[in-house]
């Protein structure tokens, strides 16, 4: 029996098809579009409170009553002239945003995923000093006590110490420029 290709039924059947066809892609591409969307604003908050954290440290590091350079000739002297003085080093925790969105720093766009990144390697390094400075092998002055490190020693230290800090200080305005730069562009 031959097939009425102008029959109501195949007719229906055709536009029945070709509806549902039409609506799947349309929802495909409002899903994608969504999707897209979502994708845009979280890269954009994950930028946002980057920045926000990194500006927060670049503004103490950089704090007009805290030159680090001066900071560091204060300290050194000071240890210079009384080997049994060892700075107090404060505890850092400074990469807890960054720590938090870790696992989606692959939405961020290629040219400051670097930035970003060397920025809060320095971070981590200072924090990994600052424990060594804050260690009992680095306060014991009592040889009794155990192996006892030479002034000039802990002086190396903190110097180590204060040259990551300016590095990340310059870092951290690069790595700031480059975020302001990409939520201006991508924002």
């Amino acid at each position: 029996m031959p097939i009425d290709i102008l029959s109501p039924a195949l007719i229906s059947a055709v536009i029945a098809a070709t509806v549902t066809l039409l609506a799947l892609v349309v929802s495909g591409r409002r899903q994608i579009q969504a999707e897209r969307r979502r994708r845009r604003e979280k890269r954009v908050d994950i930028q946002t409170a980057l920045k926000a954290e990194i500006d927060h440290y670049v503004a103490a590091l950089s704090n007009d009553k805290m030159n680090l350079d001066d900071f560091w000739k204060e300290i050194v002297l000071r240890m210079e002239k009384d080997d049994g003085y060892i700075p107090f080093i404060p505890a850092e925790k400074n990469d807890m945003v960054f720590q938090s969105v870790l696992p989606d720093i692959s939405i961020l766009p290629s040219p400051v995923i670097e930035p970003v990144t060397y920025y809060y390697n320095q971070v981590v390094a200072i924090s990994s000093l600052i424990e060594d400075l804050r260690s009992p092998d680095f306060r014991n002055t009592d040889p009794a006590r155990g192996a006892v490190m030479t002034q000039d020693q802990r002086i190396a230290i903190f110097t180590d110490y204060i040259g990551l800090k300016s590095e990340a200080l310059l870092a951290g305005k690069n790595v700031s420029q480059a975020l302001k730069e990409s939520l201006d562009k991508w924002g």
